[in-house]
């Protein structure tokens, strides 16, 4: 079995750099970095979370994606086919072969 063929849908990966805007100050700017990459999302685990009268879940999340998805990194974000918005925390290269990587991140939903 390949990567590929447990891949279930699909995400948009971005990059966040710090460029410098009209006032001399900086701030943050994202780029696609790939667009309909191919993808298995698995959620880990969640924590609910009450601040400013808001009830929020964080759930830790585990993204696959194949080898050839090598420029995902840590500052960055992916947004799933479901609108979803993923902050990139950490990205393995499981056998150092590139064979597939495997991204964690984290998302934060409101509590029904």
């Amino acid at each position: 079995m390949s990567i590929e063929s447990l891949s279930n849908t699909t995400a948009t990966i971005y990059t966040i750099t710090q460029g410098k805007d009209g006032y001399g100050s900086y701030t943050d700017v994202s780029d696609v970095l790939y667009i309909d990459a191919p993808c298995r999302i698995q959620p880990m685990s969640g924590n609910e979370r009450a601040m400013y009268r808001r009830n929020s879940v964080e759930v830790d999340t585990k993204i696959f994606f194949p080898g050839n998805y090598s420029g995902i990194v840590e500052s960055g974000f992916i947004i799933g086919a479901n609108g979803t918005r993923y902050d990139i925390e950490f990205v393995q290269d499981v056998d150092l072969m590139q064979h597939h990587y495997e991204v964690y991140v984290r998302s934060v939903r409101t509590a029904l």
